[in-house]
C-alpha cells in the first residue's frame, strides 16, 4: 500500500476573527500541523482519522483562554475559518495519494 512520503503535512493560513465586543477583524498567522505518518489516504478509516487529526489542530490553535461570550465567539469564528481554509488543502492530499497509488498501478508490470 502507498504511504505518504512526507511526515507531516503543514497548513497554514490566515484566519480573521472578529471578537464581539469589538467591531474591527483581527487576522492571525495559524499554522496547523498534522501528522500523516502511518496514514494511508487512500483508505477511508485512515482518511476519517486524518479527519480527526485536522479537528484536533484546529481546536488547539484556535483555542482562547477565556471562558465569556466573546472569547466563545472568537473560537468558533476561527475553527470555522480554518476548517474552510484546510477542507481544500485535505482533499488535494487523498487526491494526490490516489494518482500515486494509480500510478504504481500502472507502471507494475507484473500486476
Amino acid at each position: 500500500m502507498f504511504k505518504i512520503a512526507a511526515a507531516a503535512l503543514a497548513f497554514s493560513a490566515i484566519v480573521a476573527a472578529a471578537p464581539a465586543a469589538a467591531q474591527t477583524q483581527q487576522e492571525q498567522d495559524v499554522t496547523v500541523e498534522v501528522q500523516t505518518r502511518g496514514l494511508d489516504l487512500t483508505r477511508s478509516t485512515d482518511q476519517h482519522r486524518l479527519d480527526e487529526r485536522v479537528d484536533y489542530a484546529i481546536r488547539r490553535a484556535c483555542r482562547e483562554t477565556g471562558r465569556d461570550i466573546a472569547s466563545r465567539k472568537t473560537e468558533r469564528a476561527c475553527r470555522e475559518s480554518l476548517s474552510e481554509v484546510l477542507a481544500p488543502r485535505i482533499e488535494l492530499a487523498i487526491a494526490e495519494a490516489r494518482t500515486v497509488e494509480l500510478a504504481a498501478y500502472e507502471t507494475d508490470p507484473g500486476a
